[in-house]
């Protein structure tokens, strides 16, 4: 085949065009659920932060995966919630730590900032980490 696309410049062309075309959508494509996605994280945050729990042999053993069973998904379910709810916990202590007295504003103010900072950078994080997946 090879030969041939050297060849005749028409099917060259035409081979590449296509090939162009074919990716051309693809990225398309993937701007578009980006584009989602950051628009559905940034939207919000608190939402994303709460990501499914997965145990050191579940993510290695990926290449493997197949749907779990009925009992298995049973299983999980208190787990993930109760991860979840950990992570929703935590969060509100940090908020709750934050003074709301008009003579502490500074202190609130630098809490807050170091609150969207840490919250923007695991988000960024999980984004580059996420988009590495399709380089």
């Amino acid at each position: 085949h090879a030969k041939l696309i050297k060849q005749n410049g028409l099917i060259k062309h035409l081979v590449f065009h296509t090939y162009d075309r074919a990716c051309a959508n693809q990225l398309q494509q993937f701007l578009g659920l980006f584009k989602s996605m950051l628009t559905s994280t940034f939207s919000n945050p608190w939402v994303f932060l709460k990501t499914p729990t997965t145990t050191g042999s579940e993510a290695d053993d990926m290449q493997d995966a197949v749907l779990p069973s009925f009992d298995d998904t049973k299983e999980r379910i208190p787990k993930e919630l109760t991860a979840r709810s950990g992570t929703e916990s935590a969060l509100s202590r940090v908020l709750v730590d934050i003074p709301t007295d008009p003579d502490q504003i500074d202190e609130a103010v630098d809490k807050v900032q170091m609150l969207v900072l840490k919250t923007y950078s695991f988000i960024r994080s999980q984004i580059c980490d996420q988009v590495e997946l399709f380089a």
